[in-house]
């Protein structure tokens, strides 16, 4: 499976920003979080071009109004394809999914660890029917 978003380390913290301020922002605010400006304007530049970000609206930046904008990116879909893609790219084809799965319940508070392992069992039950309606 080819990753859906192929973004580089400036786009991914451009994202990271604009989710976790929760709302839009100008140029000049996202660089204020660490990227330089010219970098900044470069790079939302390109991602709107490719729809990766879209206008919202506009604000006073200084004396002038500014374009402020969000993701069109759902932070759950680009961080599940990012985990997806990066456990099947391993360096280590020893690591399977099951394998995966008990070292991350072994760290869980047993309230989290019935969630998760109800969660586990409702899965594998629709795998096993869905598995079923294709024989």
């Amino acid at each position: 499976m080819a990753r859906k978003y192929q973004l580089n380390e400036y786009e991914i913290e451009i994202l990271y920003v604009l989710w976790k301020a929760g709302k839009p922002l100008l140029v000049s605010e996202i660089a204020e979080r660490g990227l330089n400006i010219s970098t900044a304007r470069a790079t939302i530049r390109s991602m709107y071009e490719r729809n990766l970000l879209e206008v919202a609206g506009r604000a006073r930046s200084g004396s002038v109004f500014g374009r402020c904008y969000q993701p069109t990116i759902d932070v759950k879909d680009f961080e599940m394809d990012r985990m997806v893609n990066d456990f099947k790219e391993k360096a280590c084809p020893d690591i399977t999914v099951s394998g995966l799965v008990e070292a991350y319940l072994d760290g869980l508070d047993e309230d989290s660890l019935c969630q998760e392992l109800d969660g586990l069992e409702q899965l594998v039950k629709e795998k096993y029917k869905e598995m079923e309606q294709t024989r």
